[in-house]
């Protein structure tokens, strides 16, 4: 038992002395580092090791809500940029000896970096210290840092400024301009349009269905017309899949939204936690915080109330034109329309069309375009301003997909509805596009977390093959879609000329394979269904096969939401490309309001994908060198940087495109599909 006691008191005594060494660690440290360099340099043992003092003039700042705090590193002769470390800059309020109390604001900077604050705490300017950037994943710390390293003076090493960021006068000037200008130019705009569509001006009816011919067999396009088409989609289990798509599209919005501001709120509001303003990816250099919301990057946000204010006319707009298309169609129909009501008076409207259609022949014409996938596109348009101001309200490569999700929402909708209006019996519905989405979003997600090179390799493969799988897919649905044989007539038994796609559903994924290996097989000689959709989906799938290899290959300078965008945008202006050039083999023209609003939508996506390009900030190389992306705002506004000009001329770009494709079948709208072709 003695013995016992001895031992414990030896391991006790022992531990106390292990304990004393690690205590006495730190000590040592910071006395053999102040034993380097020269005798007459002081050093503090405990940080900050060194301070500057910044002052700032009262008098320059005195109507300024927020102060910049502007660093430029400065170069030596035959330095390069590249060679330099990283450094971390601390800055607290001059309190008017430097004495640290209460939080430390901080970043990391390579060669520049602004700061951000309110001038309430630095009224009397501020205390800065830097450091070099340590590597919290290291084995170092400030303490084991050389003591050239610890001394970086900012009036030697670095350029420094304090001045004022904006003043309240310029901040409400401009939200009231920007809300002004969108509201003015919606009613202008929905004048305008009233006076276009409701008398029939821009829908003025033709009778000239001799011209709209089909092309001879060299380049036919499958001679079929609308008419026999109708009859299968027609029905009301596609009718109802369409009318499901606005509700859809309000419920998955909800859902959607309310988790992406709960986290972009939360990661906003972390620097308040720790004092670290990295943790969102700003443009620190045209930083504009509003008081009263807190958005630390107030402009980024009120420029997207463009995609908000345009997204809510254009439902407005198509609200006015289904009014005017149900009215034509009762009074073909010899039915007098109702006239009470407003929203209701659209549902009446369709009420009325529906039951004098089971009484008298509903002679239908025109194409085959829905309102409610217009409706949703007007939706979509909107939920691309309040997703992206939620991304902007703390950007990050993680977030990012907020700000692309509902861009690429509106480019699948956008190829269902033109894809719709001449294949109304094989069309996808909302439940496909929802699902291209979350395919889409998953992708985006998985890039993220990928860093490893042979993760992001195996990602790039998959992607590959699921991207070239699904346009082979949609290459041999879109070439024999028609479901009606030879001779035009609809025979979903005759098992020549594409008729087991319809009915196929999901699982004409891999049933593709082998119809059309046996097609080929047994029709290998006989003349092609339609020469122009033939070598158009040539075109087709060599430009998408082209641009996947290429991604595959070759690293992309870009995230990988943004590829999957372009991806997708330049898949929709090819199908629209065949789509006009088609019209035109057929003899339909487009209406002069349709022609405007096709050059409007170049005239603003071409110069808005110029400012898209110019980048302010880049989430994928880390936040000391995401800085030296950042640009200062325009002069003169001093309010918007190259980001939001993309903003807001993106927003009237989509409007523009979302009003084309509303018109784009004006020209044949009281023409009866008995004449109007598919392709």
């Amino acid at each position: 038992m003695t013995g016992n006691c001895s031992a414990c008191l030896t391991l006790f005594f022992a531990l106390l002395l292990v304990q004393g060494s690690f205590a006495q660690l730190p000590e040592n440290r910071v006395a053999k580092l102040l034993q380097i360099g020269e005798q007459n340099e002081t050093l503090s043992e405990r940080f900050p090791f060194f301070t500057d003092r910044i002052e700032v003039k009262k008098e320059d700042v005195e109507e300024h809500t927020y102060l910049r705090l502007n660093i430029r590193r400065k170069l030596a002769d035959g330095e390069v940029r590249e060679n330099k470390t990283k450094l971390r800059i601390f800055f607290w309020p001059d309190t008017g000896d430097c004495s640290v109390s209460g939080q430390l604001t901080n970043g990391v900077m390579r060669m520049n970096a602004t700061f951000v604050m309110n001038k309430t705490l630095y009224e009397n300017g501020l205390c800065m210290t830097a450091t070099r950037e340590v590597d919290p994943n290291g084995d170092q710390s400030v303490y084991t840092l050389s003591r050239s390293e610890l001394l970086i003076n900012s009036t030697a090493t670095l350029d420094v400024s304090l001045e004022g960021d904006g003043t309240d006068l310029e901040r409400y000037q401009a939200t009231l301009v920007v809300i002004c200008f969108y509201l003015g130019f919606s009613a202008l705009f929905f004048i305008v349009w009233w006076l276009l569509v409701y008398p029939g001006t821009a829908l003025k009816p033709r009778d000239d269905s001799a011209n709209l011919r089909a092309p001879n067999t060299e380049h036919q396009v499958t001679n079929r017309r609308l008419a026999k088409l109708k009859i299968l989609g027609d029905n009301d289990k596609e009718i109802g899949k369409t009318a499901l798509s606005w509700k859809m599209m309000i419920t998955t919005g909800i859902l959607y939204f309310l988790p992406s501001l709960q986290f972009t709120v939360r990661q906003s509001t972390l620097y308040r936690i720790d004092g670290n303003q990295d943790h969102c990816f700003f443009n620190f250099a045209c930083l504009k915080p509003d008081p009263l919301t807190g958005a630390q990057m107030w402009n980024h946000i009120l420029s997207n109330v463009g995609y908000m204010f345009l997204g809510l006319l254009f439902l407005v707009v198509t609200f006015v034109k289904e009014n005017v298309i149900l009215r034509r169609k009762l009074v073909r129909m010899k039915v007098e329309p109702t006239t009470e009501g407003s929203w209701p008076r659209i549902l009446e409207l369709r009420r009325q069309v529906y039951e004098a259609s089971q009484q008298v022949a509903d002679p239908h014409t025109g194409t085959c375009a829905s309102f409610s996938l217009f409706y949703t596109m007007g939706l979509t348009l909107f939920m691309i301003g309040v997703m992206s101001s939620c991304y902007h309200l703390c950007p990050t490569d993680v977030n990012f997909q907020f700000d692309t999700t509902y861009m690429y929402l509106l480019a699948i909708f956008m190829a269902i509805n033109l894809f719709k209006s001449r294949h109304p019996d094989l069309s996808p519905d909302a439940t496909t596009a929802f699902a291209l989405l979350a395919i889409s979003v998953l992708m985006g997600v998985l890039s993220v977390y990928m860093d490893v090179d042979f993760q992001n390799d195996c990602l790039n493969i998959i992607f590959f093959i699921t991207f070239v799988w699904c346009c082979a897919t949609f290459a041999v649905l879109f070439y024999g879609v028609d479901s009606v044989d030879l001779a035009g007539k609809v025979d979903l038994k005759n098992n020549e000329n594409f008729q087991w796609i319809n009915g196929a559903g999901w699982k004409v994924i891999y049933l593709w394979v082998p119809r059309l290996s046996k097609h080929i097989l047994e029709n290998g000689r006989t003349e092609f269904k339609s020469k122009t959709r033939f070598w158009f989906l040539v075109i087709f799938m060599s430009v998408n096969t082209l641009l996947s290899v290429v991604l595959l290959l070759v690293p992309p300078p870009t995230e990988f939401p943004t590829i999957l965008l372009f991806l997708f945008l330049t898949n929709v202006g090819m199908y629209l490309t065949f789509y006009l050039v088609m019209k035109k083999l057929t003899g339909e023209r487009l209406t002069w309001p349709t022609s405007i609003f096709l050059v409007l939508t170049g005239a603003f996506m071409l110069p808005a994908l110029y400012f898209f390009r110019s980048e302010v900030k880049n989430t994928g190389v880390g936040p000391a060198l995401s800085k030296e992306f950042n640009e200062p705002c325009f002069e003169g506004l001093d309010y918007f940087d190259h980001h939001d000009v993309w903003h807001f001329l993106s927003s009237f770009g989509l409007f523009f495109a979302l009003s084309f494709l509303l018109t784009l079948d004006d020209d044949v709208i009281e023409q009866d599909q008995a004449h109007i072709q598919v392709f």
